[in-house]
């Protein structure tokens, strides 16, 4: 920083001799964001200033292809929200898998300090981060900031340009698996015991880059319309992707490492029964 204004000298001072932060910005009329810099700069360690470097932190290990890292962010592609109301910032994750729920919230915990909370919300579980920085930061990865139409409210719309750019990523198989654990299914017909993967979203576009992405690792996949939209008035258009018959769920399977247990419970009861093996 060449040039840093008198009044943010002034309220790292006080800021150093105990003063909040948010009585700094009232009182000096300073940007927050800027502040906090300011304060990284002069080597003044704060919490924000933490969590603000834990959040770099995470979107540094995404464009590293850090595989963890990317199987979360796909997790929040599927079954996350984004809520903004009055100075709160929530990050909001649903789960119906527990090993699914441990794996995310270990990696979150490296990255968010505390702040998370977590409840049952009927047979699922709910976790809450409250961060304005990692808030930032997965609206940065895979929102557009003119997608914000709903003002806050938590399923913004996810932006396909930018998960095709992150889908070119080092280890972006992890990506599609945490997008596929959060809103995949796989199911095996009654009649004619044929297996299925399905990827379901009212997101066209996003559906269609993962199509893409599958071709490309050979996985051959079909986008149809779903009629779901017909059971609610109002309700958004319902895609699904299918990825049909056994051999491209093998290629599937050996392509996307997901983590679920009810997707594994259904490989193997499809290879027992059908005399199956993944090749």
């Amino acid at each position: 920083m060449k040039h840093i204004d008198e009044r943010y000298l002034k309220a790292a001072e006080e800021y150093k001799q105990g003063e909040k932060v948010s009585n700094l910005i009232r009182r000096y009329n300073i940007s927050s964001p800027y502040f906090y810099d300011v304060l990284e700069y002069l080597g003044v360690e704060t919490h924000e200033a933490i969590k603000a470097k834990l959040a770099r932190k995470f979107k540094e290990l995404i464009y590293e292809g850090d595989p963890w890292c990317m199987y979360v962010l796909g997790y929040f592609v599927g079954d996350g929200g984004l809520t903004y109301r009055k100075g709160t910032y929530l990050i909001s994750f649903v789960f119906d898998d527990n090993d699914v729920y441990e794996i995310v919230k270990s990696v979150l915990s490296h990255f968010v300090i505390g702040e998370m909370h977590e409840c049952k919300v009927g047979n699922a579980i709910r976790l809450d981060l409250r961060s304005r920085w990692f808030y930032d930061t997965l609206f940065d990865l895979v929102i557009e900031r003119e997608d914000t139409t709903r003002k806050g409210k938590g399923r913004y719309p996810r932006s396909a340009s930018k998960i095709k750019k992150l889908l070119k990523l080092r280890n972006s198989e992890f990506f599609v698996a945490g997008l596929f654990d959060a809103d995949g299914s796989i199911s095996i017909e009654h009649k004619t015991r044929r297996i299925r993967a399905r990827i379901g979203s009212t997101n066209y576009e996003l559906l269609d880059v993962v199509r893409e992405w599958l071709l490309s690792r050979g996985v051959k996949a079909s986008l149809y319309t779903s009629n779901r939209a017909g059971y609610k008035p109002n309700a958004r258009q319902y895609f699904h992707l299918n990825v049909d018959g056994w051999e491209m769920i093998s290629r599937f399977i050996l392509n996307v490492p997901f983590q679920s247990n009810k997707h594994w419970r259904k490989i193997e009861e499809y290879t027992i029964t059908q005399k199956r093996s993944v090749s």
